[in-house]
């Protein structure tokens, strides 16, 4: 009998998860509420996972900082916790989920184990072994600490990363490995992305035209992609642009066709901010982590 199978025994079916499942799925995919969180903390499955992991000294968190100095963390959660990643590497991963511009910072903490609360990233991967990987310290390991007062605020002295992604050090475009067209260069991997996320989306109907485009045209200059359901269209521009952000805008895209699929955009609803938007961002960074955490190389 493997542990796991043993440790369900013991808090009972695997029917009775459901609920911590569906919680856990909600938090990784931003739509969560206090009785998601609730669950998280109070099921009889998750208080294995309330010791520290081995190994900890060191607490990152990726943060966008919208101007002016650095003052405090922004919590995705009622402020009964904060996430952190153990390794610097999470928070990059994290900033390389959102679909965010300006400043992005990468701040350090002490790792304090009386603040732990949760080992998430341990109760994740043992609901969900298909999806997650073993070597976690090297990728995206979140766990949450409680919000005392250190954990909420940041200073630019905790400072150990201060680039917006896919920046180079001195502040001009990082161009990496970048080609003039990313597109041609990474075409394989871009259609095995697409046929991925077709997959996770669960999008049954044909695919709309997807056209890659080093150039932009038009007025709007300052797009990097967009949907047109009227012209069954995707547009998604590739000039100069990293592989990972490419891919986010791929993402994004998608979540909007599927939302047309399923009938939930009513008239025009794609201004920036809007509950479609929102939406389309949270589940394409969503896509990323998942994407990033089995593809590390698309972040490098």
């Amino acid at each position: 009998m493997r542990a796991r199978d043993f440790i369900v025994e013991e808090v009972g079916t695997e029917q009775e998860l459901d609920s911590l499942k569906a919680a856990c799925e909600n938090w990784m995919e931003m739509y969560f509420d206090a009785n998601d969180i609730n669950t998280i903390l109070t099921h009889p499955y998750s208080q294995q996972f309330k010791k520290p992991p081995a190994g900890i000294d060191r607490l990152y968190r990726g943060l966008v900082v919208a101007g002016g100095k650095i003052k405090a963390v922004p919590g995705k959660s009622n402020r009964k916790f904060i996430a952190y990643a153990t390794h610097q590497y999470g928070a990059e991963a994290f900033l390389a989920s959102l679909d965010t511009g300006g400043r992005q910072v990468i701040i350090e903490k002490q790792f304090n184990p009386a603040d732990f609360v949760l080992d998430f990233t341990g109760l994740y991967e043992s609901l969900f072994p298909e999806q997650g990987l073993h070597n976690r310290y090297q990728t995206e390991y979140e766990v949450w600490m409680r919000a005392t007062r250190y954990y909420q605020t940041a200073s630019e002295k905790e400072v150990v990363k201060d680039t917006a992604w896919g920046q180079t050090d001195d502040g001009e475009p990082g161009r990496g490995n970048l080609s003039e067209s990313t597109y041609q260069e990474h075409k394989a991997q871009l259609r095995d992305f697409i046929k991925w996320c077709v997959r996770k989306l669960k999008i049954r109907q044909q695919l709309p035209r997807i056209r890659f485009q080093d150039a932009k045209e038009g007025p709007d200059q300052h797009r990097t992609g967009y949907y047109d359901d009227n012209d069954d269209i995707m547009w998604v521009y590739t000039g100069n642009r990293n592989l990972i952000d490419i891919m986010r805008t791929v993402a994004h895209e998608l979540v909007h066709r599927k939302q047309h699929e399923d009938n939930m955009v009513k008239g025009d609803q794609s201004y920036p901010g809007s509950p479609i938007e929102q939406q389309a961002d949270a589940v394409a960074g969503y896509l990323m982590k998942l994407y990033g955490k089995k593809n590390p190389e698309i972040i490098e």
